[in-house]
């Protein structure tokens, strides 16, 4: 709900006098006494008190035209109707407060208590109705019709708004009526008029009016009519794609005891330094033989020569083939010696054979 205020614009002159001076004609305390302009009529307290050169200029009611200096034929009726103008021109206010804040704006048309009330340079506006276009203030060409018409409109221009508040932000808009108090439309010359090449006019939820493809439209949906004969039978279509997985069945009674598979050891080779360790089965899946190949690790570095012990002519030393040869030895040949160890695979110990050649030294 809007609340509206109208303030009853005064001020105080140090004069109140009725005379006449060429081609103008004050009563009541109008004019002054000061003013070349000519063709000025003034009925009012205070009305035209500050004009100075301002030609054919008509106001009626105290403070009408109170501020207008040299603004030209511009016409006030009512208290305080174009109260500030000062240079705008061609103005026409009808009723108290009209075009009350108005100041340089010009061919302006204001009807009804407050019309146009805060415009201020605004150009071209026409207001029919009381608090018409009232917070209008720069906005120009608007035209309002209608209690409170175009009341929210401020700065656009071009619209047409009778009997609707309009929006604070329309420009080039029209609005006839208001949403939820004009219910019905009644337009003549428009049934039974056909035109060609035209557009289909629709309707919004707002009450926005546009056009559409009549293509675009869809109508309700008719009722079902009866049912028809059975046509023939259609070729078989494609496969549809799979279903869904079902559900799992029961488990399904045990099956007899089958022949229990054998795991035998085969060969253990020893693979080269830094390859992978593999498994192969020489078998069957149920006399499975497996054979492994372990990587030989890498060769340590050489501990620290022992202290002599006590040697005895003609005993034997067996010592690795890298190995310093001792002193006081003679070198015989080379033998290679066989020995096992046991490696975990799979957490299970698994027994190794692997080889080792040595040389063969007698003692002097």
């Amino acid at each position: 709900m809007k609340t509206n205020i109208i303030i009853i614009l005064t001020s105080i002159t140090l004069f109140s006098v009725s005379y006449g001076q060429s081609y103008n004609e004050f009563s009541g305390g109008a004019g002054n006494g000061t003013l070349t302009g000519i063709w000025n009529t003034g009925f009012g307290y205070n009305a035209l008190t500050l004009l100075t050169t301002g030609l054919a200029n008509a106001a009626f009611g105290t403070e009408a035209l109170s501020h207008n200096t040299i603004g030209i034929n511009n016409t006030a009726y009512g208290s305080s109707a174009l109260w500030g103008n000062t240079i705008g021109n061609n103005n026409t206010a009808n009723g108290q407060s009209a075009l009350a804040f108005n100041s340089t704006g010009s061919q302006n048309t204001a009807n009804g208590m407050a019309a146009l009330w805060t415009n201020t340079v605004g150009n071209a506006n026409s207001s029919f109705g009381y608090f018409s276009l009232f917070l209008n203030t720069t906005g120009n060409t608007n035209i309002a019709i209608g209690w409170e018409a175009g009341y929210n409109l401020t700065t656009g221009d071009n619209n047409i708004d009778i009997g609707n508040d309009g929006d604070a932000g329309d420009a080039g808009t029209i609005r006839l009526g208001t949403q939820g108090v004009h219910t019905n439309t009644f337009i003549a010359g428009i049934s039974g008029v056909r035109l060609g090449g035209g557009a289909v006019v629709v309707v919004n939820g707002n009450g926005q009016l546009g056009t559409t493809n009549l293509s675009a439209l869809v109508g309700p949906a008719g009722p079902q009519g009866p049912a028809g004969s059975t046509g023939a039978t259609g070729a078989t279509g494609a496969t549809g794609p799979a279903g869904p997985t079902g559900l799992t069945g029961v488990t399904g009674p045990a099956g007899s005891t089958g022949t229990a598979a054998t795991v035998t050891i085969g060969t253990t080779t020893t693979g080269k330094a830094g390859s992978s360790a593999s498994v192969t089965n020489s078998g069957t899946t149920g006399a499975a033989v497996l054979n492994f190949t372990i990587p030989q690790g890498a060769t340590g570095a050489m501990g620290p020569q022992g202290p002599a012990g006590l040697a005895i002519t003609g005993q034997y030393v067996m010592l690795p083939t890298n190995a310093v040869a001792p002193a006081g030895f003679t070198l015989l040949g080379t033998t290679t010696v066989s020995y096992k160890y046991q490696v975990l695979i799979r957490n299970k110990p698994t027994t190794t054979t692997a080889t080792q050649t040595l040389n063969l030294y007698q003692k002097n």
